[in-house]
């Protein structure tokens, strides 16, 4: 037996499988436009978290019709095992089919009534060996043509339902935090016993950011999945209009966590965006499972032509992204949409003036400024130079960044940065990343004509303020919630003739503060 044919695995036939459905593709017009996969392929030793080969479709919306999974003649098609893996990752994507195939046998299944059933059969009666696979590839390809235009023909069909990119990545925001976060909760905790400092740094980041009923790891854990999925998301989505993030390539399935932060801190240095890729607690410590799992995910948005997928769209999906972090993150206190808008609306009279969100939380609130703004026919860069957002909390941060991102004004500043409520004066001097000459820039804070925020519910004599002494002098009960403080405070930060809009809590309705 020749050296040839034993190297002949499951790995080398699905490259040669994806680069025929291509050459296939290209020459038909088929509801199937191509095939990929190859890049999150793994030694047949080690298990892939996604299926060895992926059908995409629509390009306008990054569709993935269907994942399939690729055994030599030796593995039967029935195999339980492998029944199950091909379903778990079907599952994964939120796709409603898969196909199993052996080269000897083909079989075809679809989800019905939340049950996944057999649709149809190829059979190829003369491979029975791996070295049939290689020798008889005439054969195979015959059966893969048919099978294409058979799968082409059911997805022309209303009924049969595709994913775009849209649903993929909201599948993947709950399977990352589903699979993943006792594993990271586990991972930080380990560590901080390894390691008194880090536990120290988790615990001083866990009484910035409080959760009710989870310890300190498990909640790090969550705010640590979703800033690694929303770092590589928007940089797939940044890469489009920027060629600088194109470095998100150049990450493999081999790369080290140092690699990853490395490439982040290169886009920062190019790109700005420094809230969204800024290096975050417990990085390093997020273990092997996830990085790897991070990796192949990364190899996976690769093949997607985010370039081709329409801008309103592939915007959308960023707001989508956006939401799962607010709901699992922000709860219940993130503003809603129409409720931050309306607010807006009623508040800013100057369309032109700049406007501030101190507690600017996911960046609802500032994101509804800028397109007001920008309904006004104000250009993208004056627009974005308008909207200043603060929050005391770093992770909030990231997600406003996002918020703000719009592809008609990169390389100008997105002016959010992190700073206590009442540590804002005006002229307070900020700094920022300018991507445009790649260094750092001072601004200092403007004169408002408004400041608009959905204000924290917390207590005055609970909370951490770092000029406690001037704000007793308002004489506010101790009991008075924060919120009354701050909008004192807000006053400093506006025009004459200035105004605040507030989002609160009734509280003030029953109380002799209020």
């Amino acid at each position: 037996m020749s050296k040839a044919k034993l190297n002949y695995n499951e790995r080398a036939w699905a490259i040669d499988v994806i680069s025929h459905i291509n050459l296939f593709c290209s020459k038909n017009n088929l509801f199937v436009k191509k095939a990929g996969g190859e890049r999150t392929l793994k030694d047949h030793s080690k298990k892939s978290l996604f299926p060895d080969v992926l059908l995409y479709g629509n390009e306008k919306f990054g569709d993935v019709i269907q994942g399939w999974e690729l055994k030599m003649p030796d593995t039967p098609i029935t195999d339980i095992e492998l029944i199950e893996n091909a379903q778990l990752k079907a599952n994964k994507l939120g796709l409603n089919s898969f196909l199993l195939w052996n080269a000897k046998e083909a079989v075809l299944y679809i989800r019905e009534n939340n049950y996944f059933s057999i649709n149809k059969t190829w059979v190829e009666s003369d491979i029975h060996s791996r070295e049939d696979v290689e020798n008889n590839q005439d054969k195979w390809k015959c059966i893969l043509e048919d099978i294409i235009i058979y799968i082409s023909q059911i997805i022309s069909d209303s009924n049969y339902k595709n994913v775009g990119l849209l649903e993929l990545s909201s599948n993947l925001y709950v399977d990352s935090l589903k699979s993943f976060k006792q594993d990271l909760s586990c991972n930080f905790e380990s560590s901080a016993i390894k390691n008194f400092d880090f536990d120290i740094e988790i615990t001083e980041w866990f009484n910035e950011n409080p959760t009710k009923n989870e310890n300190k790891y498990s909640v790090l854990a969550d705010f640590s999945i979703l800033s690694w999925v929303n770092r590589l998301l928007f940089s797939h989505y940044l890469k489009t209009f920027n060629q600088d993030a194109e470095i998100i390539n150049n990450l493999t399935l081999s790369s080290s966590i140092d690699d990853v932060i490395e490439t982040f801190k290169k886009i920062t240095e190019k790109c700005d965006f420094m809230n969204v890729f800024l290096s975050n607690v417990g990085d390093k410590y997020i273990g092997d499972k996830f990085l790897s799992y991070w990796l192949e995910l990364n190899e996976l948005l690769k093949e997607i032509r985010f370039d081709r997928i329409d801008n309103n769209y592939l915007h959308n999906v960023i707001d989508s992204a956006l939401l799962h972090s607010r709901k699992k993150v922000v709860g219940q206190f993130s503003t809603p949409i129409n409720l931050a808008y309306f607010l807006a609306s009623i508040t800013i009279k100057n369309r032109t003036a700049n406007i501030i969100d101190a507690c600017c939380g996911s960046g609802t609130i500032p994101k509804v400024v800028y397109q007001i703004k920008r309904e006004c026919k104000i250009p993208p860069n004056e627009a974005l130079n308008q909207v200043w957002a603060s929050d005391k909390f770093s992770y909030p941060l990231q997600l406003c960044s996002i918020a703000l991102s719009d592809p008609q004004a990169l390389g100008n500043l997105v002016q959010v940065f992190q700073k206590d409520v009442f540590e804002l004066q005006p002229n307070t001097e900020i700094s920022f990343v300018d991507p445009f000459i790649e260094q750092t820039v001072t601004k200092e804070l403007p004169v408002m004509h408004a400041v608009i925020s959905n204000l924290p519910f917390v207590r005055f004599e609970t909370a951490e303020i770092p000029n406690r002494k001037n704000l007793s002098n308002l004489g506010l009960s101790k009991k008075s919630d924060l919120y009354a403080y701050i909008i004192f405070h807000l006053s400093n930060l506006i025009e004459e003739n200035g105004r605040i809009g507030v989002i609160i809590s009734n509280s003030w309705l029953a109380n002799e503060w209020g």
